[in-house]
């Protein structure tokens, strides 16, 4: 997905990933140390879902289309 889809995108755009990857992946350390991973992988739908909507928006923002 990233790949095919973020070709359109700035280092601002990229460093917002990557913030939000980041802080998934201390909150996914601190869920799985808690042995609670069913709030780990809760976090890791809820990152999926922003980032494509993430991409989706910056790409139709390329695009100049109206969401």
């Amino acid at each position: 997905m990233i790949e095919h889809c973020c070709n359109n995108m700035g280092v601002d755009e990229c460093n917002a990933i990557q913030e939000k990857m980041t802080d998934l992946t201390n909150q996914g350390m601190f869920w799985l140390e808690q042995e609670n991973p069913q709030r780990f992988v809760y976090d890791l739908k809820t990152f999926a879902m922003w980032l494509c909507d993430f991409i989706a928006e910056k790409d139709r923002e390329f695009w100049n289309e109206d969401s």
